[in-house]
């Protein structure tokens, strides 16, 4: 998240990428991103800009949007595409997003 933007809105890439790198190099050691930031882009453009990093230098963190989950069974084919969009096959922070009652129920499997 607060990626630098283009005029249109979108993620600058050369600039957030110039900024990750950066950050990298200056001891940042974990980024931290979420399925639906910057109209579900976030992900795919991190997974991108890390990927010429080695991957045991940083901690990767995102979050389960579980507004989306209709019952429990979705919750690992979301897992699935968030590792994909990231290009990875771990994350290491995975954060519940807008947990409420009625959101841990599904998560849990009691609906």
């Amino acid at each position: 998240m607060r990626f630098p933007l283009t005029e249109a809105g979108k993620i600058d890439e050369i600039q957030s990428q110039e900024m990750l790198d950066y950050a990298l190099a200056s001891g940042v050691n974990y980024f931290d991103t979420a399925y639906m930031y910057y109209d579900n882009e976030s992900e795919f453009f991190l997974g991108k800009a890390m990927e010429k990093h080695d991957r045991a230098s940083f901690f990767l963190a995102t979050k389960l949007p579980v507004w989306i989950l209709k019952d429990r069974q979705d919750t690992r084919k979301v897992v699935e595409e968030q590792l994909r969009r990231l290009r990875t096959d771990y994350i290491d922070f995975y954060l519940l997003h807008t947990l409420d009652r009625q959101k841990w129920d599904i998560v849990l499997g009691k609906r």
